[in-house]
C-alpha cells in the first residue's frame, strides 16, 4: 500500500529512515544531498514541512520544505533510484506547493546537487530558472594554518538568552527577515548538537559562528563578522581559533558552506584550509506555475 505522510515535525524514527534514504540515494548517485539535517532534528510542529512517500511501509520518497524568509522557501528531497519516474516527487511537490500556496509563499527555491541527472531533468520539466550555486566545503587537516602567538579575539559560548543578539547578526550579515532569523536562531540554541559561540574583542561583540554536529561532522554554520569590521583580519583569526578548538575536541571532519559569487568569503576558507568537495545549484519558480 501507498501512502503519503506530511508531517509537522519529525520522529527520532522518521529522521532514521530520512538519513537511510539520503545514503543510499547519494551512495547511487555519486553526490551529497543537501538536507540542513539541524533543522530536521528540531521541526517545529506548527508548519508542515516534511513530506514522506511510503511504500509498503518502507520510505521511498521525501521532500523537505525550509522557509528563511516570508517571500520565499527552500525545498530539497529525494526518491529512491529503484523507484523513480513513478511520479512520487511530483505528487509530494504538489502538497508542497499548496501548503505555501496557504501561507502566501510566492517563491519555490530547489536545491539541487551538482551531478544529480535525475534531479536536473526533473528541474527541466519544471522550466525552473537558475538562481546561484555554493560550494560545500571540507578542512585539509594539513593546511590549516597555526594558531596566531598574539591573538585579538576570544570565543565565548552563547546560551539561549543570547538569541536575539545573536539573530541580529544573522539579519545583518545574510540579509534575512527579523522575524524568521529570531525563530531560526531559538531552534538551533534548542538542539543539542549545535553550539553558538562570539568572537569577542576588547569586550565587544564583534562575530559569531555556529557549531553542529552530526555524527563525526562538524559543520561551521552562519559565521559572520560585522560589516563594519570586516576586512581587518577578524575573520581569519576566528576561523582558525575555531578550527584548532574543533581539532582540540576531537573533530576529524570539518565543512562549511558558501555561495560561489562570495569570492571574499572563498578566499578566505581557502586560504584557512578548506577544499572545494562538491556545489549545489539554486533553482526557482513562482508557485502557482
Amino acid at each position: 500500500m501507498n501512502e503519503v505522510v506530511v508531517k509537522g515535525g519529525l520522529t527520532p524514527e522518521e529522521l532514521e529512515q530520512i538519513l537511510e534514504l539520503a545514503r543510499v540515494c547519494n551512495e547511487h548517485d555519486g553526490i551529497q544531498l543537501k538536507l540542513n539535517v539541524d533543522m530536521l532534528r528540531t521541526r517545529s510542529k506548527e508548519q508542515r514541512n516534511d513530506y514522506l512517500y511510503y511504500e509498503e511501509g518502507r520510505l521511498v520518497g521525501f521532500l523537505a520544505l525550509y522557509c528563511f524568509s516570508p517571500v520565499e522557501a527552500e525545498l530539497s528531497g529525494m526518491v529512491h533510484p529503484e523507484h523513480r519516474r513513478q511520479g512520487i516527487f511530483s505528487r509530494l511537490l504538489v502538497l508542497a506547493k499548496e501548503e505555501l500556496a496557504n501561507r502566501k509563499v510566492p517563491k519555490l527555491i530547489f536545491m539541487l546537487s551538482v551531478g544529480s541527472e535525475s534531479g536536473k531533468k526533473f528541474l527541466d520539466s519544471l522550466n525552473a530558472e537558475y538562481g546561484f550555486s555554493e560550494y560545500r566545503m571540507k578542512l585539509d587537516f594539513d593546511a590549516l594554518p597555526s594558531l596566531p602567538q598574539a591573538g585579538r579575539i576570544e570565543l565565548v559560548p552563547a546560551t539561549a538568552d543570547d538569541a536575539a543578539e545573536l539573530a541580529r547578526m544573522t539579519c545583518e550579515a545574510f540579509h534575512l527577515d527579523e522575524a524568521f532569523s529570531r525563530r531560526i536562531t531559538e531552534e538551533q540554541l534548542g538542539d543539542p548538537g549545535h553550539r553558538a559561540l562570539f568572537a569577542v574583542a576588547d569586550g565587544s561583540r564583534i562575530g559569531k559562528l555556529g557549531i553542529l554536529r552530526i555524527d563525526e561532522l562538524a559543520m561551521i554554520i552562519g559565521f559572520c563578522v560585522r560589516p563594519g569590521l570586516q576586512g581587518q583580519g577578524y575573520g581569519r583569526e576566528i576561523l582558525i581559533r575555531t578550527l584548532h578548538e574543533l581539532i582540540r575536541q576531537g573533530s576529524t571532519l570539518i565543512e562549511l558552506e558558501v555561495a560561489v559569487e562570495n569570492l571574499g568569503a572563498l578566499g578566505l576558507y581557502e586560504a584557512c584550509g578548506f577544499r572545494r568537495v562538491t556545489a549545489y545549484d539554486y533553482y526557482h519558480i513562482l508557485i502557482g506555475t
